[in-house]
């Protein structure tokens, strides 16, 4: 792609005021993997979506925080039976597995007020009622709140660009799949890094 056709987002945020912020991913796990054991295969997508906030470096060991909704089917009505249930998590990427269980992450934002971002995603309840909604629904619905709320983010994106970002995120991981970094049982390959994609800059940082 050519820069001349590249969509206006598709370019670098060079403010040097907000270059060492932390940056605002899209995580995506293997369903049913050991990082989201909770996950339930009836309501999952392909992947399990999850938000993450952490350096702009791919190290598995960084100190990131991950927000997702867990989303369950341990209540049981009767044999076969589920009661569809949800849970907000955030929780520190050193002290779970997560970290290990990441198979890609796509960049979408600087983080310009990490206490302000952090507060709309815990603000997000899930609807418990509505049987479709899911990990990627709520993932959907943070992004599209995040870029709502004034201050929160540094982004050429906005509400309207959730559909790009998506298939970003999705052409990725297919792309990640081909080149052998995960298999279809979702064990990955040791690396130290996590693969990253910028999606405003439209290239691979780590891979």
């Amino acid at each position: 792609m050519s820069r001349e056709q590249r969509p206006s987002y598709f370019r670098s945020l060079s403010s040097y005021t907000h270059k060492d912020k932390p940056r605002l991913y899209i995580a995506l796990y293997p369903r049913g993997g050991g990082a989201v054991s909770s996950a339930s295969h009836a309501y999952c997508d392909a992947q399990h979506w999850a938000l993450m906030i952490g350096p702009a470096t791919s190290s598995r060991k960084d100190d990131a925080t991950r927000y997702h909704l867990a989303h369950s089917a341990d209540t049981f009505l009767a044999p076969n039976e589920a009661m569809h249930s949800f849970y907000f998590e955030e929780s520190g990427m050193l002290e779970t597995p997560s970290a290990r269980g990441v198979l890609i992450r796509v960049t979408i934002a600087k983080v310009v007020d990490v206490e302000q971002t952090r507060k709309v995603l815990r603000s997000l309840s899930p609807r418990r009622e509505d049987e479709s909604y899911s990990c990627l629904t709520w993932v959907r619905e943070a992004f599209v709140a995040l870029h709502a709320e004034p201050g929160c983010l540094e982004s050429y994106f906005d509400e309207s660009k959730w559909r790009a970002v998506e298939e970003c995120a999705r052409r990725y991981c297919k792309q990640k799949r081909e080149e052998r970094r995960s298999i279809d049982d979702g064990t990955l390959w040791e690396s130290t890094g996590i693969s990253t994609f910028n999606a405003w800059e439209n290239r691979e940082t780590t891979a």
